[in-house]
């Protein structure tokens, strides 16, 4: 109704009858008067209004008003309110009595008599916030234009009201009461630390105590002229080079018997100088290299673990070795060698024997050298090398072998070979080799200057392995670079060479060639003709491709390798059954063979492409952010985790994982706590075995975070199937995610999401999506089938589910709690009963930040019981939020025939003892056995107290239940922006969507509660509350719904949603619902509505 419609006093076919009504009336649509309005007829009833709007003139005889008052032009006599009153513009010539609870001034206000001001308020400039009394310019807080008088007490900066005789004195801290008064006779001096009185009063006597830390370095002394000398004596004497002490210093000992004496461990962190000797009388430990730069004399055994490297000399009286040893310099071995246990090997190493009767080396050889059958070798420069030979020289498999062999008229030749049993064989101007010298004879002066030696060919027909030296060139010796050059040799039979052989120059083997082991080559190698491999190549990894099919020699930089065909990725990881993990995973014939395996190696950025097949992984498998894994297939790609408690994977920044499907090994296995993609913990839960830590992949504790990028990017997961049981498909838990890359979060930045599309849970017994711990996640086309719990929302974790659907199962959507306090703040003023909107200060944060309070939070109010007379037994402020009623548990039904369902016992409770509480409403429900079956709550109460018991009891019989109870709590719509600084920082102005029904005093505080939260539109439910197991679940086998287990909001959660069921029944909130069946609405939002309509409607026809 407008105000255009018809005026009763002018249109006189709008009639009505006169109405009178003992009970309240209630309108929830406008009421217009067009006549007179009264009331207070008697003089004691009065007008309570929530709004009043005067578009002309209102004349008030007396206004009291309790709430905020808001006046752009008043002028008034009295004023008296008990909430805010704000004036922008207000014009006050005179105010004979000004009583208010909370006075708002944009400006300045002042209170004054003709010119003269008495009081002002400055609200904004250099002195806003300043009183002043007799002031115009208020400088300080308060601010005093003449005499104080004052009743009763003044308190000091410690807030203390003092004692009789007390006088008030100034210290750095401020203004004080202390005992003496200022101009006392009494002998005293006043004592400050750092500025700040020590007690209340004067002292009249020092006591010098300096024994405490074990000598006495105090003294004082009388200077005379009422002066005390304190001399404080120190044990460290100061000079121009630091500071010292003669004494003995102990650290953790009572009795130091050196200059320095530590009982314990002592960490150096530079370099420790030691200019005596360094006795180390147990364990010596040192981690780094240490440098001895003098003799090191050890006289006991020494146990070397790692390799000793020698520069200089070392003379050792014996030396045992057990494991290989390498001398990559000379040896001097000045006495007799004695070498046991050689089976294999060569040694081409010199040696240098004395008085050998079997000298040189020989492998199984009874007599071996270069001279044989010598009784005196005397010095053999070149030993021989013999394999399997019982007497050798440079020979293989002889008998009796030299190059000379009792050989007895070698004499004295210009030109000598090597001759065996010769008197004097020695060397000749030009010699070959002899038993006699220790070197070939070459003159020092004669640098760079060829030597030959010449070699006589054998022609003994017997001797079977020939060596034929080019008789031009011989053998030639050039000492200026060590070389021995060789002519052309010919080796009829084996060519045995103990140590390396460089040749270079052309090598042609006319004849098939050999090797017996590996052929090296350093440099490059032509190959002019065909080369015939009959056995296995080895590349540079020292692979030789076994197992490998289409496999070829590619160059990789090194080397070459064996590698599959293809082009090789820089961005891409393939995964094959067929793969390997020691695999590069860059090209698809090169795969990885588990996902975990290419994790592993994959970069910010990379994809890890899995191809068919079943997969087991050691899980949890970490990604490293930005990684992506998309399997080929949803159905063809299977994810099998090993560990079946722990997460499979775990996901950062940027990550997505899609197109393949979670299994177990066994279906009947519970996979308790195994999310399919989760967060990586935390080390401190990992250290206190709450979690478990990455096993293969990107191994790292959470949380996860934004990474370099300075952006959070949510986790996603696509196109997948979760069929584990017992499982959850995301399990997102705010713990675990902080989007903060180094340093602290920005206010905002905190964001602990995931994100998913088409997402089917598939979980008998499990989760489909768990988020928790102020988590956040956006979730389109999630299918819960046999879930346990479809959506799960706790501690304060938010969702928001579009598109979705819970089949079977438990529960479909489920929020339960909030999280801890998230920003605390107090009011400003007081309020009565039935505000909705307050005003708070000092919102803040746990980390001090101030804060805006935000649609998605509630609060509960810290009341003081003190302050509410109708509390009895209670007392104190409250902690935790007052409750009400949600259920009735049954613990014991009672003996069956004890009850009847024609007269149910009543049920009978504790009366809620908070202000303005409300008695719950209770109906038994009895079972045809005679026993109570369950309690309906046809009212659930009001602010029943957190601290006290509540009672449920039966008129009769032997029924025993509990009370469950949610938590009263009041969530925010609006919030101003808070003021960020100052005196007023953290000032804001919350409404709220519920009226709070108890008066609220000032300085009260609050603390604000991130509510869990499930906001879902066009949910669809199908047999929620039938079960888990899909053979009971179905309709046809039995299955039966539970409507109740659609939805659960409980302690603060809440679900705002709009749904249909199996049965196209159209829900929106808990208030309404459309019956497609019975073509009817019900809920009690709709019957609120259809009240509100009608009422006026009735009253208007007299009804």
């Amino acid at each position: 109704m407008a105000a255009s419609d018809p005026n009763p006093n002018v249109e006189p076919t709008v009639t009505g009858q006169e109405a009178w009504f003992n009970k309240d009336v209630r309108v929830y649509e406008d009421l217009y008067v067009y006549g007179n309005l009264y009331y207070n007829f008697d003089g004691t009833d009065s007008l309570d209004l929530d709004q009043l709007n005067v578009s002309g003139i209102a004349t008030f005889n007396d206004v009291e008003i309790k709430g905020k008052l808001d006046v752009l032009d008043l002028t008034l006599r009295n004023l008296f309110s008990t909430g805010i009153a704000t004036f922008t513009e207000a014009i006050l010539p005179e105010i004979d009595n000004l009583q208010v609870g909370i006075l708002t001034v944009t400006d300045y206000f002042k209170v004054k008599n003709g010119n003269d001001e008495f009081f002002t308020i400055r609200a904004t400039g250099s002195r806003a916030g300043n009183v002043g009394i007799g002031s115009l310019l208020p400088d300080q807080k308060l601010d005093v234009g003449g005499s104080v008088h004052i009743d009763e007490q003044i308190y000091d900066s410690d807030n203390i009201q003092g004692n009789p005789g007390d006088y008030l004195s100034k210290d750095v801290g401020g203004i004080r009461w202390v005992s003496a008064p200022p101009f006392a006779n009494a002998d005293g001096i006043f004592a400050r630390n750092e500025g700040i009185n020590i007690g209340v009063g004067s002292f009249t006597t020092i006591n010098l105590i300096g024994t405490r830390s074990g000598g006495d370095i105090v003294f004082g002394t009388d200077a005379g002229g009422g002066v005390l000398d304190i001399d404080i004596r120190s044990r460290w004497i100061q000079n121009s080079s630091g500071i010292h002490t003669t004494d003995n210093v102990g650290i953790n000992i009572v009795n130091p018997t050196k200059p320095l004496d530590v009982d314990g461990s002592a960490r150096i962190r530079s370099d420790l100088d030691v200019d005596g000797i360094l006795y180390a009388n147990s364990q010596l430990d040192v981690d780094g290299a240490a440098v001895l730069r003098n003799t090191l004399n050890v006289q006991n055994n020494t146990d070397l673990d790692g390799d000793l490297d020698v520069d200089g000399v070392s003379n050792l009286d014996a030396l045992v070795v057990d494991e290989l040893s390498r001398f990559n310099d000379s040896v001097f071995i000045g006495k007799d060698v004695i070498i046991t246990g050689f089976t294999t090997g060569t040694i081409s190493t010199s040696i240098l024997a004395t008085e050998a009767k079997r000298a040189g080396f020989a492998t199984f050889s009874d007599f071996a050298g270069i001279a044989t059958f010598a009784n005196i070798s005397g010095v053999s420069t070149i030993s021989g090398f013999s394999t399997n030979s019982h007497r050798a020289g440079f020979a293989t498999f002889s008998d009796f072998a030299g190059i000379s062999t009792f050989a007895t008229t070698a004499g004295f030749a210009l030109t000598a070979g090597i001759s065996t049993f010769s008197i004097n064989a020695g060397f000749a101007l030009t010699a070959g080799l002899s038993t006699n010298t220790n070197f070939i004879d070459v003159d020092s002066t004669d640098v760079n200057s060829s030597h030959p030696i010449t070699f006589i060919d054998s022609n003994n027909v017997n001797d079977f392995h020939k060596l034929k030296i080019d008789a031009s060139d011989g053998l030639i010796f050039n000492p200026f670079d060590n070389l021995l050059t060789v002519g052309e040799v010919s080796i009829a039979g084996i060519l045995t060479v103990g140590g390396g052989a460089t040749v270079y120059s052309t090598l042609d083997v006319f004849q098939k060639t050999t090797l017996k082991n590996e052929l090296e080559v350093d440099g490059p190698a032509v190959f002019d003709g065909t080369v015939e491999l009959n056995s296995s190549l080895l590349d540079v990894n020292n692979s030789v491709a076994a197992g490998k099919t289409d496999y070829r020699l590619s160059s990789v930089g090194t080397g070459v390798s064996w590698r599959p065909p293809g082009v090789e990725t820089t961005n891409i990881l393939y995964v094959t059954k067929d793969g390997n993990d020691a695999n590069s995973g860059l090209l698809e014939g090169d795969a990885k063979a588990t996902i975990g395996g290419a994790a592993a190696v994959a970069l910010d950025g990379d994809t890890i492409y899995v191809r068919p097949g079943v997969y087991f992984e050691n899980n949890p498998v970490g990604l490293r952010t930005d990684v992506s894994v998309s399997g080929q297939d949803l159905r063809l790609v299977t994810v099998v985790p090993n560990n079946v408690n722990d997460d499979i994977f775990h996901v950062r920044r940027g990550c997505l994982v899609e197109n393949l499907n979670f299994a177990a090994s066994s279906f009947g296995v519970l996979h308790e706590g195994c999310g399919c993609l989760a967060f990586p913990p935390i080390q401190a839960d990992i250290d206190a075995g709450e979690a478990t830590a990455t096993r293969t992949g990107y191994i790292g504790p959470g949380p996860a975070n934004e990474g370099p990028s300075g952006r959070w990017r949510s986790p996603y997961a696509r196109n997948c199937t979760n069929f584990i049981t017992g499982s959850i498909g995301l399990k997102i838990d705010g713990r675990y995610a902080n989007a903060a890359y180094s340093g602290t979060n920005n206010l905002g930045q905190d964001l602990r999401s995931m994100v998913c599309d088409s997402f089917t849970q598939y979980n008998e017994a499990g989760i489909g999506v768990s988020v928790t711990n102020k988590a956040y996640a956006q979730l389109v086309s999630i299918f819960t089938i046999n879930s346990h719990i479809g959506i799960f929302a706790g501690g304060g974790g938010q969702c928001d589910l579009t598109n979705s659907n819970s089949s079977f199962g438990d529960f479909g959507l489920v929020a339960d709690g909030t999280s801890g306090a998230e920003f605390t703040g107090i009011t400003t003023g007081g309020a009565t009963a039935e505000s909705d909107v307050f005003e708070f200060l000092n919102v803040r944060d746990v980390d001090n930040n101030v804060r805006k309070p935000f649609d998605g939070q509630s609060l509960f109010f810290k009341i003081n019981l003190s302050d509410y007379p109708e509390v009895a037994g209670y007392s104190g402020i409250l902690t935790q939020p007052m409750r009400t009623i949600r259920s009735i548990k049954i613990i014991n039904g009672g003996n069956p025939g004890e009850y009847s369902a024609g007269s149910p016992p009543n049920v009978l409770v504790t009366a809620p003892a908070g202000p303005e509480g409300i008695l719950a409403e209770l109906s038994a429900n009895v079972s045809a056995a005679g026993t109570i079956t369950s309690v309906d709550v046809i009212a659930s109460g009001r602010n029943f107290l957190p601290i006290q018991p509540i009672d449920i009891s039966f008129s009769t019989g032997s029924a025993v239940g509990i009370a469950v109870t949610d938590p009263i709590l009041f969530t925010v719509d609006d919030a101003t922006e808070p003021v960020q600084t100052g005196v007023n920082a953290g000032l804001t102005t919350v409404t709220f969507n519920e009226f709070i029904p108890y008066s609220v005093a000032q300085g009260v505080g609050v603390e604000f509660l991130r509510i869990s939260r499930i906001i879902t539109s066009s949910h669809s439910f199908e047999y929620v509350g039938a079960g888990t197991d899909i053979n009971r679940a179905n309709p046809f086998q039995g299955g039966e719904p539970i409507p109740a287990n659609e939805i659960v909001a409980i302690n603060g959660g809440q679900v705002p949603f709009t749904s249909t069921d199996q049965k196209g029944n159209f829900r929106i909130g808990q208030g309404l619902e459309i019956n497609q069946t019975t073509s009817t609405i019900s809920g009690r939002d709709f019957n609120r509505a259809i009240q509100a309509n009608l009422t006026p409607l009735i009253l208007a026809l007299g009804g």
